[in-house]
């Protein structure tokens, strides 16, 4: 014990003189780097203090602790490379290890009358802060010691609400917790070494259950999201499109549109009604430009698209009319919305938002079958994002909410209108007049492909002139190829702070209407109908 504290004192003495860090005088001596830390632990042991020159080691140490070090530590390159390869070795293996903590933290123990352990005073010294210092209970330093095999930020900050993440780090290093110290002093001194030992396999097999039980329940949490995702695809096709319609119809004893007179004839004359994102459901009152947006001004658009559309193809002398809408017909039929305070910016929310959405289409569609009795008119459509429902949305790719609407809408229009969708979110339009629609809403990797590549995946070659539209993005967006057109949709509801900070979009709320061109095949002629 005298050679350890006769080396502790020659490295003080050599620091103290030469100004430099203690792990890094240790190494010039011929000692570990942390020679010197593992001597100071047995400090206020009884074989040192009964040593003759423990006087001097602690007059020497105290004189290291009260060193004006900011700024007066100095290494040699050799000697700072070696430390710094040590430095680097540590932190690969020991995640406690941080440059700002300082080798003359020290810890001690407040002992009773009867010289147990009563508390422990801690102070660490941070390079540019001030030193840390503090007090534990015996308790406390037992639960650290339980917690060191599970060290996370989130768990100290349970357990240890006052301590920061960081400094709980430093707090393991200055008492020299690891793998290998499974108890703390008071334990060690107050108990048997066979005590000791059953404590250690009593903390093994709690070590054991602990993760045990962890992997068990990831185990079933993963198993259960599997079984609601399965669940949730076998409702979507069955009970939940049956149980919405049946409440529907409950609520609002609804009769079946029947066309007057089916006179209908087929024609190479087809004129083209494209829009997109309605977010029936989505309220603001401050738009970027013109109105906000509610329900009611949802449901004046859409009438005002009947409105154009109906005179457009009687201008036009049209036999046939195809309506492609692209997606998010609702805001969020969820009542927790898609993001936390969601439901905040909805004027209907949950089922009565999707039943106004079908009432809605189904007064919007009523009307252009009502003037129009002798077009043939058929309506593809797409979902979007906002249309999913579940748990997790990602586990609801068909967006049931609008696969829900648009079959409610089926049964109320009847033989009035033909109504197509797939589960796959991808129409595709061949009409005699030679054009061939590909229409996704734009949310899904299909987006990232050129619309080449679309056309070459989807199309008809050069047997056809493309048309392809997306909508999502709330923003016109067109461009033009040999043997196709490429059209982002501008969308029906209005432009709110959100579009324009995130998406970066400022368009007027608006629709498309168009045809092939009489004087060019490889032209679509169309026309940009702002809505008010």
């Amino acid at each position: 014990m005298s050679i350890q504290i006769k080396n502790a004192i020659k490295i003080l003495k050599k620091t103290i003189k030469e100004k430099r860090y203690i792990k890094d005088v240790s190494v010039m001596l011929g000692f570990d780097w942390d020679y010197f830390r593992k001597v100071k632990g047995k400090f206020n042991t009884d074989s040192f203090k009964n040593s003759p020159l423990y006087n001097v080691l602690m007059e020497l140490h105290d004189e290291y602790l009260a060193m004006d070090y900011e700024g007066k530590f100095k290494s040699s390159n050799s000697e700072e490379s070696y430390s710094e390869s040590k430095k680097t070795n540590r932190k690969s293996k020991d995640t406690t290890v941080e440059d700002k903590y300082d080798e003359r933290s020290s810890c001690s123990e407040n002992r009773g009358e009867d010289n147990k352990i009563l508390s422990y005073n801690y102070r660490i010294f941070i390079r540019d802060e001030k030193p840390l210092e503090g007090i534990l209970t015996r308790n406390e330093l037992e639960e650290i010691y339980k917690l060191y095999p599970y060290i996370t930020s989130n768990n100290v900050s349970q357990f240890f609400p006052y301590i920061t993440f960081q400094n709980f780090k430093r707090i393991l290093r200055t008492f020299n917790i690891t793998k290998q110290n499974l108890f703390p002093k008071h334990i060690l001194e107050e108990h048997t070494l066979d005590e000791i030992a059953e404590f250690a396999l009593k903390a093994k097999e709690h070590s054991a259950y602990k993760k045990f039980v962890e992997n068990k329940k990831n185990f079933l949490e993963k198993s259960l999201r599997d079984t609601q995702s399965r669940l949730f695809d076998i409702t979507s096709d069955n009970e939940l499109y049956d149980d919405m319609i049946k409440k529907y119809y409950q609520e609002n004893n609804s009769n079946r549109v029947v066309r007057k007179n089916n006179n209908i004839k087929n024609s190479n004359e087809v004129t083209y009604c494209l829009f997109s994102d309605i977010h029936y459901g989505k309220k603001y009152n401050t738009p970027i430009f013109g109105r906000g947006y509610n329900k009611e001004i949802a449901h004046e658009r859409v009438m005002q698209i009947a409105e154009n559309t109906i005179n457009y193809v009687k201008a036009n002398k049209s036999d046939k009319l195809v309506m492609c809408f692209m997606g998010d017909l609702l805001e969020s039929i969820e009542f927790d919305g898609m993001r936390p305070g969601h439901t905040l910016t909805m004027d209907i929310i949950g089922e009565e938002q999707l039943f106004y959405a079908v009432d809605s289409l189904k007064e919007m569609l009523s009307s252009i079958i009502d003037k129009l009795p002798n077009v043939n008119i058929e309506l593809y459509v797409t979902h979007g994002n906002h249309d999913r429902i579940g748990e997790k949305r990602d586990y609801d790719k068909k967006r049931t909410g609008g696969v829900i609407a648009f079959k409610m809408l089926k049964r109320e229009l009847g033989d009035s209108i033909k109504i197509h969708f797939n589960d796959q979110n991808l129409v595709k339009i061949e009409n005699k007049d030679n054009i061939c629609i590909i229409g996704h809403h734009g949310d899904s990797s299909i987006v990232k492909r050129k619309p080449h590549e679309l056309v070459n995946l989807y199309g008809n070659g050069t047997k056809s002139y493309h048309l392809i539209v997306s909508g999502h993005f709330h923003s016109t967006k067109i461009e033009s190829g040999t043997n196709y057109l490429s059209m982002s949709l501008p969308s029906v509801c209005s432009t709110d702070e959100f579009v324009k900070d995130e998406l970066g979009y400022n368009d007027l709320p608006a629709f498309i209407l168009g045809k092939k061109s009489p004087y060019d095949v490889n032209r679509f002629d169309y026309n940009f109908i702002t809505l008010y």
